[in-house]
């Protein structure tokens, strides 16, 4: 429902650019040039808003798609308001260069300078292009998170630069008050569901229960555990298994929750104690995962398992008496891949790691890393693969259940 709406605002929007011209002003020199620029820079912004409503954190959404889902559909999106809204420049200046005479140069400077809200349109523009550019992967591996970052807000401010000179000048809008205001409501809702959910929702919250910072202990390599503590925390929605991305809000902290580093909530009281691990971020993107992330009360991370390059082959083996392992096969994942090995004694599930993880950037080495130890506790549990998704990790969670129902078929478990 959600794909069928936006194809059908697309379709809207690139039928009203149509619609707003005339077969003399396609026939008029430059006319031709001049309509694939209006069009072009319609349909790169109607997908500008869509790529920004994609990550607004609109709960309604990430039910549908998952936190993970609505990212992938992020960044295969990015590439295309950007192309097309740097189309539309080439294209209006080529038209209007024809229509008036003059060299491309000159009409450059002509729109700049002559047309209201163009200077600040391509101020957008720049805007825009520079944060493309910083989100290839080549470049973005080579700047720090916090850099992409702030640069990546920028698009914000590019959108609302680019606002003024599409109704000003628009064809679909000279003229036409109820398409100006249907756009500017189209735009007002983007920028007012951005806010709500990114900054006003986060705020209620923060105020209205008042989590503070009561301890913090190691647990293991890379993994802390914090202790929070708050009030009204029995009527916060939460439960063992959830990932956040929390903001603490000290002097030289508060900014941070840019790295992106989830948390895993492992427990929550109606006594207000919250615990959460932290799973720092790793700079490779080919791990080998402990086999138990963590454990109850006394308890402590388990071994890390067999490395990729020594993992058994594909089948059941004797180990010994009715011990027997087998490895599931390699699992494509939206952006990764992974295979579960998986241990038995006679017909009862003893055992199960992750030998190989591998995925094509941070965000999905996160998630799949901090859902991997919640799956292993629920598979033990229900002794077979038949287990609950991890919320915003449905990808990775499916993977993970169809190489271990693999391997537990190879050794005859049911």
């Amino acid at each position: 429902m959600s794909l069928v709406a936006a194809g059908a605002g697309l379709g809207a929007t690139t039928a009203l650019t149509i619609e707003a011209e005339t077969l003399s002003q396609l026939t008029a020199p430059g006319g031709l040039a001049t309509f694939a620029g209006n069009l072009t820079g319609m349909a790169g912004t109607y997908l500008a808003l869509l790529m920004v409503l994609l990550v607004s954190r609109i709960p309604y959404l990430e039910r549908v798609l998952g936190q993970n889902g609505l990212l992938a559909w992020h960044r295969r999106l990015a590439p295309w308001p950007i192309s097309l809204l740097v189309a539309h420049a080439v294209f209006i200046t080529a038209g209007y260069a024809q229509a008036a005479s003059a060299g491309p140069w000159r009409e450059v400077d002509t729109l700049i300078l002559s047309y209201p809200d163009v200077l600040a349109a391509t101020a957008g523009l720049a805007l825009m292009c520079l944060a493309g550019v910083m989100s290839v992967r080549v470049i973005r591996q080579r700047v720090r998170r916090e850099v992409w970052w702030t640069v990546h807000l920028y698009l914000y401010l590019a959108l609302a630069l680019s606002f003024a000179h599409v109704i000003v000048l628009g064809p679909s809008f000279v003229g036409h008050p109820v398409t100006q205001a249907v756009w500017s409501v189209a735009w007002a809702g983007t920028a007012g569901l951005v806010l709500a959910y990114r900054v006003g929702l986060p705020v209620v919250r923060s105020l209205r229960y008042r989590l503070r910072v009561a301890d913090v202990r190691p647990e293991g390599p890379g993994v802390v555990s914090v202790i929070c503590r708050g009030r009204h925390l029995d009527r916060l929605a939460v439960s063992g298994g959830q990932f956040f991305c929390w903001r603490f809000l000290t002097a030289d902290m508060w900014w941070q929750a840019v790295k992106g580093t989830p948390w895993l909530v492992l427990a929550g009281t109606v006594a207000g104690l919250v615990g959460v691990l932290s799973f720092h971020t790793r700079p490779v993107r080919q791990v080998s995962l402990p086999a138990s992330g963590f454990q109850g009360a006394g308890g402590r991370p388990s071994g890390v398992p067999t490395s990729p390059s020594a993992r058994p082959t594909a089948g059941a083996r004797k180990d010994g008496g009715s011990v027997r392992s087998a490895l599931g096969p390699d699992m494509q994942f939206g952006y990764g891949a992974l295979d579960v090995k998986v241990t038995v004694s006679g017909t009862r599930i003893t055992d199960i790691s992750v030998p190989s993880l591998q995925t094509a950037e941070p965000t999905s080495q996160q998630i799949s890393e901090q859902a991997i130890p919640v799956l292993r506790t629920e598979a033990l549990a229900a002794q077979s693969a038949s287990i609950d998704a991890v919320s915003g990790a449905t990808y990775t969670s499916a993977a993970y259940a169809q190489s271990l129902q693999a391997a537990l078929d190879r050794l005859h478990v049911r």
